[in-house]
């Protein structure tokens, strides 16, 4: 008979015993009475094997082994029960260790054939629960530039260090597996869970900057191109062919309008000087931190002109009328982000950054 003992109480189920009995006092032949003497040469007891230590929360459960021949009884650890569904004989033991465990010994005695102790004769291990180490990076945060297809995704690689393998990836977009391509249109954080073998987990997140570079030149209707920034001093942005646009990247051009990359940073930023040279003959504009300052170059003194201001997702976030060539529009209630500008008479809307 196998016996389990957990604190006062005691479990037990059927195992193979030699019948041998004991030396001690009154000992007999075979599977007589044994006494509770000496040990003979039935009480030995081998090292329990199995894992030492436990890795992650939860229950665990973990099986521990002897290999000498006979009855024997086990002394569990506190927050440890026997696993009714695991390998349980006169050699084994199956243990379910709940989220409670930390530590605790699991001891092992020897019986003689009478099912008595042999005196003295036992085994033990210790066990310890260890905390979950694993740890995971997304990387860097990129850029990505809506509108221009060879730039327009980012790939994403989550690198585990410790844990236990193999290891499972679940992105907050849905995707699984350690690297993932995302083509996000507008700004966008992404969040990684790794869990291991043991069901430990870690997450870490990644912000993917979207920088949105399509145009429209000249009137509306027209054939959608690319924004690049021709970095000089007066950081003027051009509309072109997305066919083009190799040729002066090439030349350390910049995608976007001039500023607008500015917005992916996360150390304060100022406002960024706008030019559009698709309208050099009627219209100029430069965005300060007072607001957004319009120049009309062919409008009488007297003139009133409508315009309105919408944000990238279509929502009108300003509209009104001034009067003469120039004005200065408020962008005080503005949050930084890209809007759209249209002035009544102008062509196509153009595009700008406010960046704080």
């Amino acid at each position: 008979m196998t016996i389990f003992c957990t604190g006062a109480a005691v479990l037990s189920v059927q195992a193979q015993g030699n019948g041998k009995g004991g030396s001690g006092n009154g000992g007999g032949n075979g599977g007589g009475n044994g006494g509770g003497g000496d040990s003979g040469p039935d009480c030995v007891v081998s090292a329990i094997t199995g894992p030492e230590t436990l890795i992650g929360p939860g229950n665990i459960t973990a099986t521990y082994s002897v290999t000498s021949n006979g009855s024997h009884e086990w002394v569990l650890p506190q927050g440890a029960t026997i696993d009714p569904n695991g390998l349980n004989d006169s050699r084994n033991i199956t243990l379910t260790f709940d989220a409670s465990f930390t530590s605790g010994v699991l001891l092992v005695h020897r019986q003689d054939g009478n099912e008595h102790k042999c005196d003295g004769i036992n085994s033990t291990i210790t066990i310890v629960r260890l905390a979950c180490n694993i740890s995971v990076s997304a990387g860097d945060d990129q850029k990505v530039f809506f509108g221009y297809d060879p730039m327009a995704c980012a790939n994403l690689t989550a690198a585990v260090t410790n844990g236990v393998a193999p290891f499972s990836y679940i992105w907050s977009d849905g995707q699984s597996g350690a690297t993932i391509s995302v083509c996000p249109q507008i700004s966008t954080t992404y969040t990684v869970t790794v869990t291991d073998a043991s069901g430990c987990t870690a997450t870490d997140e990644v912000y993917v900057c979207a920088i949105d570079v399509r145009c429209y030149a000249g009137k509306p209707g027209n054939k959608q191109k690319v924004e690049v920034c021709i970095n000089n001093k007066k950081n003027k942005t051009i509309c072109i062919a997305a066919q083009a646009v190799p040729a002066h990247l090439a030349k350390n051009r910049s995608l976007g309008t001039c500023g607008e990359i500015d917005l992916c940073g996360t150390t304060q930023r100022l406002m960024s000087s706008i030019e559009i040279p698709e309208y050099p003959d009627n219209f100029s504009y430069t965005v300060n931190t007072s607001g957004i300052s319009l120049n009309l170059l062919d409008q009488d003194d007297d003139d009133y002109t409508e315009y309105s201001i919408v944000s990238l997702s279509g929502n009108m976030m300003k509209a009104g009328y001034f009067r003469g060539s120039q004005v200065l529009i408020s962008l005080d209630n503005f949050s930084a982000g890209i809007y759209f500008l249209t002035i009544d008479g102008r062509d196509a809307p153009v595009k700008f950054a406010k960046l704080q």
